[in-house]
């Protein structure tokens, strides 16, 4: 008989993994192909599923820009910064020093071709976030689309301790999660096609497999993607999101040194209501 290849990469179908067991951030946005999806998806004007559309975006940086008083001399950095749809607005906008980090080369090479075709000065990055180390200083530093939500618990607490290194006193952090309410709407499911998304996984042929998973002890959702390519590679994504009540990502980010000035219902400014799937944070570093 020969030896089998596909069924051991589809064994674990069903099987819940344990919390942040697997991470898989970096082949999402370091995988040639993958990358490239993503980045269109970034690029869709109306589009949701990388970014927000435009009109939030535009609507998002205004009302940050005056909520956190952003001028010529404010120096922010962009964490997760993409193609630099923010980063290049709070430049041409407030003519703000901007920094944007990212671990995305094609993502990157994206925003410093549009900035430098826009005559902006805007400083890239190309790093993991939760290791970013540079001398700056910073007045702002934002991490928008629900970045921090993907992240574990100690992953969440590196990011922390670098934004305390890197914030000046008095320095603010902007931030947007998604809401236990959220949570409360979701279910578990399974679902698959041949191609699934529309060729998002793989340039060749496929089978992709979508499963969920809820912890709801934890708040967490897990989105499972199993591709069975056509020469029978068998791999798997993660995408595992942290949902928070607002006490929950009050105290957490209380107890890693921040103080929290308010929380709204996305990062235009909108209120936050008990229904909310997204809490806007607005929140301060007062060390030094």
């Amino acid at each position: 008989m020969p030896e089998p290849t596909v069924f051991p990469g589809l064994a674990d179908l069903g099987e819940r993994p344990a919390p942040f067991s697997v991470s898989s951030a970096r082949v999402l946005w370091t995988d040639p192909h993958i990358s490239g999806q993503l980045l269109t998806y970034h690029l869709d004007p109306e589009g949701q599923l990388a970014s927000r559309p435009v009109a939030v975006i535009d609507a998002s940086v205004a009302w940050l820009g005056k909520r956190l008083d952003i001028d010529p001399e404010t120096r922010l950095c962009d964490f997760g910064c993409g193609p630099g749809l923010y980063t290049e607005r709070f430049a041409a906008r407030f003519g703000a020093r901007v920094t944007g980090v990212d671990f995305s080369p094609r993502s990157l090479a994206h925003a410093r071709a549009t900035a430098e075709r826009a005559g902006l000065s805007i400083t890239y990055h190309e790093a993991d976030y939760l290791t970013f180390s540079t001398e700056d200083r910073f007045d702002v530093i934002t991490l928008i689309f629900l970045d921090v939500c993907a992240l574990s618990p100690a992953q969440r607490r590196a990011l922390y301790g670098v934004w305390r290194r890197h914030l000046k006193s008095g320095g603010r952090i902007a931030l947007d999660v998604v809401s236990r309410a959220r949570f409360e709407t979701l279910s578990e499911d399974m679902t698959a096609g041949r191609r699934f998304m529309d060729g998002f996984w793989s340039p060749g042929d496929y089978v992709g497999i979508q499963e969920t998973f809820l912890y709801d002890a934890e708040s967490l959702s897990l989105e499972r993607y199993t591709i069975v390519e056509a020469d029978d590679q068998v791999w798997t994504v993660h995408n595992w999101l942290q949902h928070f009540t607002p006490a929950q990502i009050t105290a957490e980010l209380e107890a890693a040194g921040f103080a929290i000035e308010d929380l709204y219902g996305d990062l235009t400014g909108a209120p936050l209501q008990p229904d909310s799937p997204v809490i806007g944070v607005i929140a301060r570093y007062d060390g030094t």
